[in-house]
Formats: structure tokens, sequence, C-alpha cells
């Protein structure tokens, strides 16, 4: 199972402390959950 959420950030701090702010941040991988983020950017070939 899997998901995909898009957030709109002024900066990578920003998407990083949002991004912090998902459950999955807190459960590990230890848990089997991660968040990764990927600049939407890296898809347009910015």
């Amino acid at each position: 199972m899997g998901g995909l959420f898009v957030i709109e950030a002024e900066s990578h701090d920003e998407a990083v402390r949002l991004a912090s702010m998902h459950p999955a941040a807190t459960l590990g991988e230890e848990g089997g959950w991660a968040v990764e983020l990927i600049p939407i950017g890296f898809y347009l070939g910015d």
C-alpha cells in the first residue's frame, strides 16, 4: 500500500517542516513507514 501527497512550499526547509507533521514521519521506518520528499521539478525536468 502506498500514498502520495502533493504539498506546495516556498522552500525545501518548509517542505521538510510540513512533511514532518505527517504521522508516518514520527512512526519511522522500523514501523514500516517512511516519508520521502521529491521536488516536483524532478518530474518536470527543471
